[in-house]
């Protein structure tokens, strides 16, 4: 896999990340993510399901007028990520609402299970997304945490397949010192914004670049990759992906 320079991006189709994970490899399972995805998939409450679908198409609809919440081709991405390399322990950093939660959460859910751990530090927004979660039948996998993530990683135990860092992002670099560790080898780091922010991350990326067991790529996923209006252009977003090589 080709280590991008900090300002390069793909813009890739679903089908050409497809291939981009592929060419990776399989990863290792661990104990956990074994058994898990051994099990029956649970069949999803039709009330349930349509709940999922208002809360996101709401959650969607609010981005286009607040430019919150991430977008719905990078929440996919997050979502096939997890499904294609079998992640069984996930952290969320920055969870607002709890749109990206959900999407990881259905991911772990459709493979047999996992536990899903995010970190918010807005009180009124701990208690929406607990409230969200539960009603979209996905409390028993997430743990929703009230606190300064950067203090509450710190009490966090090693071995997360997937973070993703969605927060205060003037001080990226800081959480990469104490996530790095918690991320098992063979695991992903992915960071939301890494083009419409990248002023803001270059001592972040300057600090991944010192990694050697770091291998990061930056996609910009887009509804069409051929057809891209000035609409979508103004809100998609790239985010950056890194591997924790062995």
């Amino acid at each position: 896999m080709k280590r991008l320079k900090r300002r390069e991006f793909l813009g890739v189709s679903g089908g050409a990340f497809l291939a981009w994970m592929g060419a990776m490899g399989s990863l290792p399972l661990s104990g956990e993510a074994a058994s898990a995805s051994s099990s029956r998939r649970a069949s999803v409450d039709p009330m349930k399901a349509a709940a999922r679908k208002e809360l996101m198409r709401s959650m969607e609809a609010e981005r286009l007028l607040t430019g919150l919440n991430n977008t719905r081709e990078n929440a996919h991405l997050l979502h096939l990520l997890i499904r294609m390399s079998h992640a069984y322990r996930v952290l969320e950093v920055g969870t607002y609402k709890g749109y990206s939660t959900l999407w990881m959460a259905t991911a772990l859910e459709a493979q047999g299970g996992g536990k899903l751990t995010t970190i918010e530090i807005d009180r009124m927004r701990v208690l929406e997304a607990k409230r969200n979660m539960r009603d979209c039948g996905v409390d028993s996998i997430v743990t929703c945490l009230e606190g300064d993530a950067h203090q509450e990683v710190k009490k966090l135990k090693k071995n997360f397949d997937l973070i993703f860092l969605d927060a205060d992002r003037d001080r990226n670099e800081d959480y990469l010192q104490t996530l790095w560790p918690l991320l098992r080898t063979g695991g992903f780091l992915c960071l939301n914004g890494a083009v419409r922010f990248r002023g803001m991350m270059k001592r972040y990326f300057e600090e991944l670049e010192k990694k050697k067991d770091a291998m990061t790529t930056i996609l910009k996923t887009l509804p069409n990759a051929e057809l891209l209006s000035a609409e979508s252009e103004g809100l998609g977003d790239a985010m950056s992906i890194t591997w924790k090589q062995p």
